[in-house]
This record gives C-alpha cells, sequence and structure tokens, in this order.
C-alpha cells in the first residue's frame, strides 16, 4: 500500500507561471482551435449528486481538446429539470441568507463552518455537479469545471441552463453557510454561489490546501521521466503513483486534456486515500507534446512538470499553512 500521508505538506506557491503562458488565454484556445482540428460535438453533460455514491471513472478515449465554452443548451441533469421546480421552499437568491422551512434529514456537525471556501473535486469533466433547494430535492443550478484558459468554474442555472457565472478562482467562488444535513446514504452541505444559497452532496466538495511542485518526486518514484503515446495515459501514469491501493482510490479526470504551442495539459483528481484528514489531491499535469502537437496524434508526450493540490475533507478544514487538519 502507498502511504497517502508523504504528499501532504507545500507552501502554496505555484511553480510555473511562466510554462503554462495563461497571459495568452483567449488567443490560445482560438489559434489552436483553427489550426490543429475542428473539435468533436463534446458530449452531454451528465450531473453527479453522490445518491448513490460516485461510481470509478473509466479510462475515456483521448479526443480533440475541448471547446472553448459549452454548448449554450440546457445542460443534462440526473433529475431532469426539464420543467419548473415543484412547490416548497424556493431558490434563496440573498448571498447572506440560508434556505428556508423544513429539511429532510438530520443536522450534522461534521461539516465546513460558516464562510468556508469550497471547491467541487472528484467530478469528471464532462460531468456536473447539481445544487438543489434542500438537500435531494429539486435542482435550482449546477457547477461544472472548465478549461483553465477559460474559467475555473461555470455556474448555469437550472433548468434554465443560463449561465451565472464564471470565476477564475475558487476564493470566495463556493462558500458555505455553515449547515450540513445527514440522510440515509448521503451528507449535504448548504452553499452560497454566484448569488445562489443551495445545497450539494459532500462527496463532490473538499476545502484547497496548499499547492507544491511534485515534479522532481513524481521521477523519483517512476525512476525516470515517464512518457507515453497520450496524454490521457501519461496522465494516469502520473496519478497512480499518489493513488492508494487499498483502499482503492478514485481517478478522475476533472479538466479535459488540450495542447496548445507544445505543451500538454489536463487536470486530475485522485480521491480517497484512506487518510483521516486529507481526501486527496489535485494534479495538475504539463507535458511536452513534440514537434507534431498541430497533427491528429501529437504524441508522444513527455511529462515536464505536475502541481499538486492537496484536497481536505470539509469536515476538517486547512490550516494557515495549507494542511489539512
Amino acid at each position: 500500500m502507498r502511504v497517502a500521508t508523504k504528499w501532504a505538506s507545500g507552501t502554496g506557491t505555484r511553480a510555473l507561471p511562466a510554462t503554462i503562458t495563461r497571459a495568452a488565454a483567449g488567443l490560445a484556445i482560438l489559434v489552436f482551435s483553427t489550426a490543429a482540428c475542428v473539435a468533436a460535438e463534446p458530449p452531454p453533460r451528465t450531473s453527479s449528486d453522490g445518491d448513490s455514491g460516485p461510481a470509478p471513472s473509466a479510462t475515456p478515449a483521448m479526443t480533440s481538446p475541448p471547446e472553448t465554452r459549452p454548448p449554450e443548451t440546457t445542460l443534462s441533469t440526473t433529475g431532469s429539470p426539464t420543467t419548473e421546480a415543484a412547490a416548497g421552499s424556493p431558490p434563496t437568491t440573498d448571498s447572506a441568507a440560508t434556505t428556508t422551512g423544513p429539511l429532510p434529514g438530520e443536522p450534522s456537525p461534521f461539516g465546513p463552518a460558516d464562510g468556508a471556501v469550497l471547491a467541487v473535486v472528484g467530478v469528471d469533466h464532462d460531468d456536473v455537479l447539481n445544487v438543489r433547494d434542500v438537500p435531494a430535492g429539486e435542482i435550482i443550478a449546477t457547477l461544472g469545471l472548465l478549461n483553465p484558459y477559460v474559467g475555473l468554474l461555470e455556474v448555469r442555472q437550472a433548468p434554465s441552463g443560463d449561465v451565472l457565472a464564471s470565476p477564475d478562482s475558487w476564493a470566495d467562488a463556493i462558500v458555505a453557510t455553515g449547515r450540513t444535513r445527514a440522510l440515509a446514504t448521503t451528507t449535504w452541505h448548504e452553499l452560497r454561489v454566484a448569488g445562489l444559497t443551495g445545497w450539494s452532496s459532500a462527496a463532490y466538495l473538499a476545502q484547497l490546501g496548499a499547492t507544491d511542485d511534485l515534479t522532481g518526486h513524481i521521477i523519483e518514484i517512476l525512476g525516470e521521466r515517464p512518457q507515453a503515446d497520450t496524454l490521457l495515459d501519461l496522465g494516469f501514469i502520473v496519478a497512480n503513483t499518489v493513488a492508494s491501493d487499498e483502499p482503492p482510490s478514485r481517478i478522475v479526470v476533472s479538466v479535459e486534456p488540450f495542447v496548445f504551442e507544445a505543451i500538454g495539459e489536463m487536470t486530475i483528481d485522485v480521491i480517497n486515500l484512506g487518510d483521516d484528514s486529507v481526501l486527496g489531491y489535485r494534479l495538475d499535469i504539463f507535458t511536452d507534446a513534440g514537434d507534431d502537437w498541430m497533427s491528429d496524434n501529437p504524441g508522444p508526450f513527455t511529462l515536464r512538470a505536475v502541481e499538486s493540490t492537496v484536497l481536505c475533507y470539509t469536515s476538517r478544514g486547512v490550516t494557515e499553512d495549507g494542511l489539512c487538519r
């Protein structure tokens, strides 16, 4: 069994601002979209609640780079919100308020404090996290992760699918109200996001800790700088160095692989390490794609760098040094 806690350290600084060329965000994707290939129509996005427990992510096939913005259509969701929400407690729009009326389940002390900043974790790149009016209630919004060149998070209202916000930082994007409810098989946190107050499954929320450059540590574990035919394959090689065998970790591609100017990038969440304070790690993986990066098969890919952000349980929180409590 790999020891999960060996990764729990950091200074909170990011090591690669120059290598990723984030300043060329919009131009980057526009050039690649027109010069490299015509991206296939992305699959419809589904939704996550944790009602029946998250399923392990299957290894997806490498696809064309993601579009710069998801289609402007109503997202598919577990509750299929094609009609107006049923009568009951209406969604709250006052960012300082909490939902009112009777709530299912029982209050639980195992949740984030009022004002704690939360992040969506363990949700596949073509999936979204539901925000509901009450725990396991009607869907009022969806939260999805975006290509970091475009933004970090996309908040859409349900059932209309209208974009409410696209923040580029987790700071104050999703804030806990301090209320947690325990149902028979799931736990729910009340949160405020984009002017709405609602409830989301605790299984897909975390508090972010410090970020470390783990490139040298990954290479040391593998004995060499890894290389693979596809960016996705290389991502899973890196993720498996962090994942635990028992309990088996969930490895989720939270930001779809994409390539620009011979640099490939993807984000993988490694969840469920069997640690009582560290939920997992978010790995931002950067690679060299080689001279044929504009071709249909731009590999082989060679690891350039890995940044790891600690994911802390919402019930434990984060210290001032960015470590899980």
